[in-house]
């Protein structure tokens, strides 16, 4: 509109900017309906290009944050089943069961320190049994989806749940 009003203040130069119309005027006058046409049909594939370039690149991040955060959750298992194996070969009894979180260590040393605390989105469920083994499960919910993984000492496996 306003290169068009421009435009007009070109043709007419007896009549001041202001008196020469308004906005609509400026749209409507000297152009056909074809003009309109071929200015939407630019605007829509600048669009569909711009579309094109952004969809697949923000598909492509999203699955590099889901393995990221897969791989977040494989660590924060293995190095809590690490944890509890010190202890248990320093001690001779694993840590207290509980619930670990960023915030709360996995395992504390006699001295205070920390051994392990847990990653950022990332909730550690651990369970002693009966039979002298324990049991770590993970979870992280994002969103990029959530994850789990676990191992059990009693058979020695790691593993993923859907």
């Amino acid at each position: 509109a306003i290169m068009r009003i421009q435009d007009q203040e070109g043709r007419d130069p007896e009549r001041p900017p202001l008196e020469r119309g308004s906005i609509k005027e400026a749209l409507t006058s000297g152009t056909s309906r074809r003009t309109t046409v071929y200015e939407l049909l630019v605007v829509t594939i600048v669009v569909a290009v711009l579309a094109a370039i952004a969809i697949p690149t923000f598909f492509s991040q999203r699955a590099e944050a889901a393995e990221i955060q897969q791989a977040k959750v494989m660590v924060n298992v293995r190095k809590t089943v690490s944890a509890y194996e010190q202890v248990k070969a320093q001690s001779g009894t694993y840590p207290p069961d509980g619930v670990y979180t960023e915030t709360r260590p996995v395992v504390r040393h006699t001295d205070g320190g920390i051994v392990f605390l847990p990653s950022t989105a990332v909730t550690i469920t651990t369970d002693t049994t009966p039979a002298g083994g324990f049991t770590v499960e993970a979870e992280s919910t994002t969103l990029s989806g959530t994850f789990r993984y676990s191992y059990d000492s009693a058979t020695d496996t790691y593993s993923a749940s859907p």
